[in-house]
């Protein structure tokens, strides 16, 4: 039985002022042997050039560990905008189950405001 994984938001405030990082955190439900390639998709509000990070829509658990996180640091354009978004979604895998959604996301997805 493959293992299941999901994503939350654990620091869903990111922020320009002071940049601020947000962090999305994904989970595996059992300790793999081996490293567990998870792929998601980015969508959102925010473009690209918003923060730091280039996000490749894959990222590794590592074999022996239960989470891994992605950190979003935004840009300080000195800008004045309204809130923006990055939503992370879980991709489909023969390697994984996708988990229920949490409570602050749906369809597998996280936001950070």
């Amino acid at each position: 039985m493959p293992p299941r994984i999901s994503i939350t938001a654990p620091d869903s405030a990111a922020a320009e002022v002071n940049e601020d990082p947000g962090v999305f955190r994904i989970d595996v439900d059992q300790v793999q042997g081996t490293d567990l390639e998870v792929n998601y998709t980015v969508d959102g509000t925010a473009s690209a050039s918003d923060y730091h990070e280039m996000l490749s829509g894959t990222t590794v658990i590592r074999a022996g560990e239960l989470f891994t996180t992605i950190g979003i640091t935004p840009f300080d354009d000195e800008i004045e905008e309204g809130g923006e978004t990055v939503t992370l979604t879980l991709s489909s895998s023969n390697d994984y189950d996708l988990g229920a959604p949490t409570s602050r996301s749906e369809e597998h997805t996280s936001e950070l405001q």
